[in-house]
């Protein structure tokens, strides 16, 4: 239980709704708390974007929308610059 509760605090775990309403719970890759993790080099390009400032849910969301527009067995960088064109504001031009 100890390390659950730390696990929120330092942002690893997610714990969102009320008592009332109900809990959810995710892991900080917007994962479903106990689904296993993903694929290495997916799991590497949603932690690459999350160090460029994006929540866990943005980042995991970007490379899931990246992965399907990219080769399959695509290279981490491949699914970063991907990612981050799924990102990139629309322009208003």
């Amino acid at each position: 239980m100890r390390a659950h509760h730390k696990a929120i605090h330092v942002g690893r775990l997610i714990l969102t709704g009320t008592i009332s309403s109900g809990l959810t719970f995710t892991h900080d890759d917007g994962r479903p708390y106990g689904a296993p993790p993903l694929a290495s080099a997916v799991t590497d390009a949603i932690a690459s974007v999350r160090e460029l400032g994006f929540t866990g849910a943005e980042a995991r969301a970007a490379v899931t929308v990246a992965a399907s527009h990219v080769e399959p067995g695509a290279s981490v960088v491949e699914l970063i610059r991907a990612a981050l064109k799924a990102l990139r504001p629309a322009s208003t031009s």
